[in-house]
């Protein structure tokens, strides 16, 4: 039973990292992309730019 029980918090464990690994890498991209996007020849196409920063 306590084998189980190690198992289970491991995958619970696991799912957590992942889940808050996935977070991070989202806010970072979404940060990145906001940095780096006036610099973009997009600034021709305001539409794209608003449908992609409105969210």
């Amino acid at each position: 039973m306590e084998k189980n029980q190690g198992l289970l918090e491991a995958i619970f464990v696991n799912i957590l990292v992942t889940e808050v690994h996935c977070k991070y890498i989202c806010i970072v991209g979404i940060f990145l992309f906001n940095l780096v996007l006036p610099s973009f020849p997009w600034n021709f196409f305001p539409q794209i730019r608003g449908h992609w920063t409105r969210g």
